[in-house]
């Protein structure tokens, strides 16, 4: 047989046994259950409610709300609208948490096509269905358990084509995938990244295959592309609402957050699934044939765009988000699957509790303790419900942040508003006649959590829009009450800020 008909593997091929099937069927169920359960009971957050505008917004608002954001494409948006969310989060968030078990089912797929091997398959399914990032960012309504899915699946048809050479079925498939894939979210321009850097180290070998390759980048670029200029025609200027810059051991964390947990803490119960899944990479070093391009493959798309990633953020836009890395996650299921099959051997029973302890303790404890509800709109606005007077005066840092409360605060008559940032309109001064109450969303944000945030001083001056007007009210803070995420601040008589002559611009 010729070579170029061989998907090249990494160790012999395996019969399917008798119980794979089962087995599927159990992990399957597994990750659906860490999934949903309990998925409509916490708050939307700030980004899951602009989910649901634009899953229920008129089409041409929901574009346009899009648009503003810069930093979105649209493809996951206008896919939801195809489900019912009716205003529900449960609804809303069940789509993105399907995908994450359709997400295993790929990676089990992936394995047993890519290296003929079933007992590989299983490991990878089991080891995604319990880990805790991959739980996290399927039980939020965004698009990144679709990001990991198209993920897989472009990375699966390029390595296809690198080892059958020309088919058009397959370079049909790349492309389409590859432009889904740009048009869902600007991260996943690492695949064609990680894709020209494989290119790049074979190019005397692959040479026709590379100049395929860009043709079929190019046209899968193109709708991307064409979003891209109606952004930039329609640019606005927005606050950053960026953390500091990345260092070092932020990569560090990055990696052990998508290894044994997703927030901000390194417990006792996640040793167990850390320490397999390093002993499982150094078994992939192990075994691994060097000859042969697939884990090859995966260790680049894992390293090379988290290594830019971190330069870029460094010096110039600051991109750094662990879920943004959702993209590079293959690269790190398939490497560390890839070392469990070996390392099972030495006693799988162990092995399969050590992750399942992790995942399922992380995921349950924190669940239990509420502690996956990032902002508690539900409970601020219940709050504020029960001393809100008709003619209060609500201040907000940026319109999603009154859109979020408003969705929870169940008073018909329109609300008085004063947005601080993102608006053109000028900030009135104060009225020491009326009651304000101050929206404060928390100004930390972690790059490592997508869970609850860390409580913060609302008092405390910092660099926000929302910290620089109260700075000259302190005083009139007559009450607040913090939430996750969260903090509703009530202020009584104030008096406009007096300006010390000769200070004023």
């Amino acid at each position: 047989m010729s070579s170029h008909h061989v998907i090249h593997t990494t160790a012999a091929p395996n019969r399917r046994p008798t119980y794979y099937l089962w087995v599927t069927i159990a992990l399957l169920l597994a990750g659906f259950v860490l999934r949903v359960w309990d998925l409509g009971q916490p708050s939307l957050w700030a980004d899951e409610v602009m989910t649901e505008f634009r899953a229920e917004a008129p089409l041409r608002d929901s574009l346009e709300s899009i648009l503003k954001t810069i930093d979105q494409t649209p493809f996951y948006f206008l896919a939801l609208r195809l489900f019912p969310t009716g205003s529900n989060e449960l609804l809303l968030r069940f789509p993105s948490a399907l995908m994450g078990v359709i997400g295993m089912a790929v990676v089990m797929f992936v394995f047993t096509r890519l290296y003929k091997r079933y007992d590989m398959a299983l490991w990878g399914g089991a080891w995604l269905a319990f880990n805790p990032y991959h739980i996290w960012l399927s039980r939020t309504a965004r698009g990144y358990s679709l990001i990991f899915v198209l993920a897989v699946l472009v990375s699966y048809f390029f390595l296809m084509l690198w080892y059958r050479g020309y088919s058009r079925r397959t370079w049909t498939l790349l492309t389409l995938t590859s432009m889904i894939a740009y048009f869902t979210h600007y991260s996943m321009l690492a695949l064609p990244v990680a894709q020209f850097v494989l290119l790049g180290m074979h190019w005397r070998n692959k040479s026709a295959l590379m100049r395929r390759w860009f043709i079929a980048q190019i046209v899968a670029a193109l709708p991307m592309a064409f979003w891209f200029l109606l952004m930039v025609i329609n640019m606005t200027a927005r606050e950053p609402q960026w953390g500091p810059r990345p260092l070092v051991v932020d990569v560090v964390l990055s990696l052990r957050n998508m290894t044994v947990g997703y927030d901000g803490y390194l417990k006792w119960y996640s040793l167990p699934g850390l320490a397999v899944a390093l002993v499982a990479i150094g078994f992939t070093l192990r075994y691994w044939n060097k000859q042969v391009v697939n884990n090859l493959y995966w260790v680049v798309l894992l390293t090379m765009p988290i290594t830019l990633v971190f330069i870029v953020s460094l010096f110039s836009l600051n991109l750094y988000v662990d879920r943004y890395f959702m993209v590079l996650f293959p690269g790190l299921v398939f490497i560390v699957s890839y070392g469990l099959a070996y390392l099972a051997r030495h006693g799988w029973p162990v092995v399969l509790a050590c992750f399942a302890l992790t995942g399922g303790v992380t995921v349950g404890l924190s669940i239990y303790h509420h502690d996956i509800q990032r902002e508690n709109w539900r409970d601020a606005a219940r709050y504020t419900e029960a001393e809100y007077q008709p003619d209060d005066i609500f201040v907000v840092d940026r319109a999603v942040t009154l859109i979020s409360f408003k969705r929870y605060f169940h008073v018909t008559e329109p609300l008085h508003v004063i947005q601080l940032s993102e608006t053109d309109e000028v900030i009135p001064p104060s009225d020491p006649e009326k009651r304000y109450w101050v929206i404060y969303r928390s100004p930390h944000e972690d790059i490592h959590r997508l869970s609850a945030m860390k409580a913060f001083d609302p008092l405390e001056s910092n660099h926000t829009v929302t910290s620089q007007w109260l700075s000259s009210r302190i005083n009139c803070v007559v009450d607040y009450k913090v939430f996750n995420g969260v903090t509703m601040l009530l202020l009584n008589g104030c008096q406009p800020p007096v300006i010390e002559p000769g200070t004023a611009d």
